[in-house]
């Protein structure tokens, strides 16, 4: 019996753990940096006079929609429509502003550079909206390496893939995925 409660404890720690790390990510995006769907977008936009066109990288359609990592938001959020929730707070690693737009089952990241907003990361959040390989929220380790294969790079509960100017990022908790976020590389 003892034994039973030490192992739920420890999962329960651990479950706490995760998520403590999972809030400090959302935190650390919202200050660091601008933060799905079932068909694939097209990808390679520009972003700015500072920045290029980046090569192809993961997107989505939501909605109707195509989602592009590095695109002008505007276009995008205008197709979306009013959003459940929305927060601004100044950059840390750019000029202007970084807002956070929230949807049923998505929160899109921006970030401004010069007079235009683009989108620097869309994290799905709940299990309503799956990736086109139909990854959601729940999903195994071994579910997500089937459907996007073996070419990633792995860390305490995480997998990260990487394609043209985005990083897929999926982290776990006790087997389960808990987080599915693409992000625009900055290196």
């Amino acid at each position: 019996m003892m034994q039973r409660k030490n192992l739920i404890q420890r999962k329960l720690a651990r479950t706490l753990l995760v998520l403590t790390v999972l809030l400090a990510l959302l935190t650390l995006t919202a200050c660091g940096q601008p933060t799905a769907s079932n068909t694939t977008a097209p990808a390679g936009t520009t972003a700015g006079s500072t920045q290029t066109t980046a090569p192809a990288g993961y997107a989505f359609i939501f909605k109707n929609t195509p989602l592009t990592i590095g695109a002008a938001a505007k276009p995008i959020l205008d197709a979306l429509g009013e959003p459940i929730n929305f927060f601004e707070s100044p950059s840390c690693a750019y000029q202007g502003m970084d807002r956070i737009y929230t949807y049923a089952g998505i929160e899109i990241t921006t970030y401004t550079e010069g007079e235009t907003d683009y989108v620097y990361s869309v994290a799905i959040i709940d299990d309503s909206v799956s990736t086109p390989e139909g990854i959601a929220l729940g999903a195994s380790a071994d579910d997500v390496k089937a459907a996007y294969g073996s070419d990633f790079a792995e860390s305490a509960n995480q997998l990260m893939y990487r394609k043209g100017n985005t990083d897929l990022k999926f982290v776990f908790a006790e087997g389960d995925l808990v987080s599915i976020e693409y992000i625009q590389v900055t290196e």
